[in-house]
């Protein structure tokens, strides 16, 4: 058996990764804050009927808190909890929800 590896192989570096997204959601947060986002508006539309008043969430991928902060209205006595690989993304959606 061989062991030669692949670049495809390897694991990406968590740094590096985290470093893209956090870039990532600064450049689409505000992009999306000034003209909204199909795929976002849809997702609130999906997951809104299924909210209740006392529901727990947990958004995993929350970016900015966008879908987080609309759940969060629709069930004022729940709990929201979101996790993002984006450390400003995470930061961001604490002020919004």
């Amino acid at each position: 058996m061989s062991q030669n590896t692949s670049p495809s192989d390897r694991a990406p570096d968590p740094d590096a990764v985290r470093a893209y997204y956090n870039q990532f959601s600064e450049i689409r947060t505000r992009n999306y804050l000034r003209h909204g986002n199909p795929r976002i508006e849809r997702a609130i539309a999906r997951i809104l009927p299924l909210v209740r008043d006392g529901s727990s969430v947990l958004e995993i991928g929350c970016g900015a808190g966008l879908v987080a902060e609309q759940i969060a209205r629709a069930a004022p006595r729940g709990f929201v909890w979101g996790c993002d690989l984006s450390d400003s993304a995470i930061e961001l959606a604490r002020t919004r929800v």
